[in-house]
Parts: structure tokens; C-alpha cells; sequence
């Protein structure tokens, strides 16, 4: 999972008569302050600084300089405007050691930021549930959860009109003492107070993610691109869900906006290459359309993450999917190379080297202990001892893999295959009955199950077969 913790600062100065007074032209504080409404933080600090050279001693001024550092992520000049508030007007430190607890804490200072925090409480600050609640985030920063939940449960108690970002933060502190269900429910509250708020939705998308309740995180996903469009996290975030349920179509729609919105995104290339590929296996119209389509997309992802072992792994595997035996091979032992103990892909390259009939290399590839070996080199080799009708020498190597290791049902799978390759039909249809005894979700099991049951002329069993691999995920013709 993704970092849940993404600390925001609510910085707010509330501006009293006194204070406008103090400034050396009204006209110019006002220009300040709707510049940073309006988004135009260099103006903003022009305005500031301007202030401050006809007044120096202003500490509204620094503060509000110091607000305007804050939104260009510019914490350190931002801590020495507030400090330098603190300064002039100790009267109010109350509030700008409020504000310079968050900026600490975004610079994950978090013992100076809780000390700044408890200054707050120390000089009678009226509004103790904003201390509970920035002593709250702090307090996540240093994984001191059960700490951070009474702090939280105490700002809900002192402030329950404006309580949504408290049970944000109770929902972080829940989770962090693995106490899901109830984080779950401290996420849908804070959503059901500020339903606008779309960090929320992105965090309890992540919390259901973390759980395998992917349908519901895809719901809240799809939520937080609703009110936040331009949010490729969000999207790479969507993408990762619908992966997990097999909806290829949607993944890619996802991945597609991901990347026009982060077109340096290594990962949501990678996701939409794998979408692709995996599509191609069912769409026989456009099969060598999305293969091409999936490799430029695994070529980007590894330009942009050269290091990733996954990213020239799938371009070999999309490779392997073309027939292009040299540079599948060219591609996994590069990412063989990134990553030594790779047992998948030290075992695809087995695949490529019998491809290219290269058998005596294959056993020396891989650095898996001899039994798990023989299985594996048994399905693996299999679909290429298939392909060169060597369907005896096939179908033992599965035998004995299954005989190794009678539980995994992708060996069951590929027995099956193999017979059905031999017009074995009745034994295939046993095969694959055993894969999906053992993996029930298994949608492909599912699918082949259904093409040797239409090759029987048994359509009633074949159509049944195929309506229960589309529900869990095959995309249809």
C-alpha cells in the first residue's frame, strides 16, 4: 500500500481590526491576501515582502509571507517567518506556533513540530481541538498511534461541528494498530461530513485495497477522479484495483488518463502494457494491434525506469507473445540481470531458450532448488514440447510436476492443455476441472474449460462454462 499519512497544513489567520491597523497599507494587505486566494503565490510574496520592507515589525506580514512559502513548498523560509512572528507578537504565539507545528511537521520534524504544538496548549490557546488535532498528525508522523487516537477522539469532542479532519486522522491511527474495520468507519464518517473532500476517498480506497476488497476500493477510487480529474495518482491508484478484478478494459482507460496527465509515470505504462497484453489473449480481431501497443508502452516504462527488473520482464513477456524469441531473451535477462533471484523470470527465460531449441541451456538458467525446478520446466516447456507436437514428452514432464506437487493448479491447467492438444478431451475436461477445484477464480480455467466442452458439441455445459470465466473477468468477444 501507498503511504497513507499525507499531512495537510490547515492554515488559517484570522485577521482582527488591530491587526489590518498594523499594516502599512491596508490596500496592499488585501492585495496579498486574494492573490493567495487566487492561487498567484509569487505575487502574493511580492506583496509580503513589500509590507515588510515599509514595516518590518509586522508580524500579520510575516505570517502571512510565511503562509505563502508554505503553498511553494518552501518550509524553511517559511519556518523563519513564523518564528520571526513569534518574535514581534509573543501575545498571539498561540497561533503561529499552531502554523509552525504543521510546517515542522511537514519537513517530518515531528519532536520539534510536537513541541510546538504543546507551546500552543501552554499559552492558554481558546481553541484547544485545533492543538489535539495538529498534535494528532504529529504524532502519525512518529507512528505514536494510540497516542495520535486519543488526541484525534479529543479534538472530536471539543469541535464535533468540524470534526470531518479529526476522524481523518482517527482513521490514520486506526490503521496503524491494524484496526481496520473500525479506520473504515472513521474514513466514511469524515466522508459523510465533508463528502467534498477528496483525500478522504483516496484513503479509504486504500484501506479497502489493503483488505483485497478491490470493488469497493475501485468505488472510491472512482469517487476521488470524480471531484479531482487531474489527479494521475488517483487514476494510478484505479488502475491497480480494477487489475486485481480483470477488468483489462477499464485498466486501460485508467492507465491512459494516468499517464496523458503524468507522461513520466514508469508504473502506469507498465499497468497498460500488461492490460494490453492480456487483452490480446481474448481478442483475436485486434490481438497483434494490442501487442504492438503493449510493447511501445513497455519500452516507454523501461526508458523512464531503466532499473525496474518488472518493467523489462513484461516487455519480454510481450515479445514472447509476438514470437520474438531474441528479444524476449535480450529483454528477460536484462531484467534477470536487475534482479538474480527472479524465479518467474529466470523460468520464462527456460520458455524462450526451448523456443529457439536451445534445451541444452534451459537448466542451467535457473536458481530454483532441483524439485521446484522440474515442475516448473514441466509447465513451462510443456506449451513449447505442445507447439512441436511432442505431446508424450509434454504431458509426462506435467505428470511428474503434478505428482511433485499435486496442489497448484496451474500444472493441473496445463495438462489439460496439453491434452486437449491430443484430442483427449475427456481426460483434458478432468484436468481442468481438478485447476478449478483448486482455484475456483481462476477465469481462464474457466474459459478453456468451456473451448473443450464446444469442441465436444456439448454447448449448453460449454456456454455455462463461459458465462462464469466473463464474471470473473474474461473480457467478452
Amino acid at each position: 500500500m501507498r503511504p497513507l499519512l499525507t499531512m495537510g497544513l490547515s492554515l488559517t489567520v484570522l485577521l482582527s481590526p488591530a491587526a489590518l491597523v498594523q499594516a502599512q497599507g491596508i490596500e496592499e494587505l488585501f492585495q496579498g491576501v486574494a492573490a493567495r486566494a487566487a492561487g498567484d503565490y509569487a505575487t502574493a510574496e511580492a506583496i509580503w515582502r513589500q509590507v515588510l520592507r515599509l514595516d518590518p515589525n509586522n508580524a500579520l506580514a510575516y505570517c502571512n509571507l510565511g503562509l505563502v512559502l508554505v503553498e511553494q513548498s518552501r518550509f524553511e523560509e517559511a519556518e523563519e517567518a513564523f518564528r520571526e512572528a513569534v518574535r514581534l507578537d509573543p501575545d498571539n504565539a498561540n497561533v503561529y506556533y499552531t502554523i509552525l507545528g504543521a510546517v515542522l511537521a511537514e519537513q517530518s520534524r515531528f519532536e520539534e513540530a510536537e513541541a510546538a504544538s504543546r507551546e500552543t496548549i501552554r499559552l492558554d490557546f481558546d481553541n484547544d481541538y485545533a492543538y489535539y488535532h495538529n498534535l494528532g498528525a504529529v504524532l502519525i508522523g512518529q507512528n505514536r498511534f494510540e497516542e495520535e487516537e486519543v488526541a484525534s477522539r479529543e479534538a472530536i469532542r471539543l469541535d464535533p461541528d468540524n470534526s470531518a479532519t479529526y476522524y481523518q486522522n482517527l482513521g490514520f491511527s486506526l490503521v496503524g494498530q491494524s484496526r481496520f474495520e473500525e479506520a473504515l468507519a472513521a474514513f466514511r464518517e469524515a466522508i459523510r461530513l465533508d463528502p467534498d473532500n477528496v483525500d478522504t476517498y483516496y484513503y479509504l480506497g486504500l484501506v479497502l485495497a489493503e483488505q483485497s476488497r478491490f470493488e469497493e476500493a475501485a468505488a472510491a477510487f472512482h469517487e476521488a477522479v470524480r471531484i479531482d480529474p487531474s489527479n494521475a495518482g488517483f487514476y494510478y491508484s484505479l488502475e491497480a484495483v480494477l487489475a486485481e478484478q480483470s477488468r483489462l478494459k477499464e485498466v486501460e482507460v485508467a492507465s491512459r488518463e494516468a499517464i496523458r496527465l503524468d507522461p513520466n509515470n514508469a508504473s502506469a505504462y507498465y499497468d497498460l502494457g500488461m492490460a494490453l497484453a492480456r487483452q490480446s489473449r481474448f481478442e483475436e480481431v485486434t490481438r497483434q494491434s494490442r501487442l504492438e501497443e503493449a510493447t511501445t508502452a513497455f519500452r516507454e516504462a523501461v526508458r523512464l525506469d531503466p532499473n525496474n527488473a518488472d518493467t523489462h520482464f513484461g516487455l519480454g513477456m510481450v515479445m514472447v507473445e509476438q514470437s520474438r524469441f531474441e528479444e524476449a531473451e535480450v529483454a528477460i535477462r536484462e531484467g534477470i540481470r536487475l534482479d538474480p533471484n527472479n524465479i518467474t523470470a529466470n523460468l520464462s527465460l527456460q520458455v524462450v531458450l526451448a523456443e529457439q531449441s536451445r534445451l541444452e541451456e534451459v537448466e542451467v538458467t535457473s536458481p530454483v532448488p532441483a524439485a521446484p525446478r522440474l515442475i516448473s520446466i514441466g509447465r513451462n516447456l510443456a506449451p513449447v514440447l505442445d507447439r512441436q507436437s511432442l505431446f508424450e514428452e509434454a504431458e509426462v514432464a506435467i505428470r511428474e510436476g503434478i505428482r511433485l506437487d499435486p496442489n497448484n493448479t496451474d500444472t493441473h491447467f496445463s495438462l489439460g492443455v496439453v491434452l486437449a492438444g491430443q484430442s483427449l478431451f475427456e481426460e483434458a475436461e478432468v484436468a481442468i476441472h481438478e485447476a478449478i477445484r483448486l482455484d475456483p477464480n481462476n477465469a481462464s480455467a474457466h474459459y478453456s474449460l468451456g473451448v473443450m466442452l464446444a469442441r465436444q458439441s456439448r454447448f449448453e455445459a460449454a456456454a455455462a462454462a463461459f458465462h462464469e470465466a466473463f464474471r470473473l473477468g474474461i473480457p467478452r468477444p
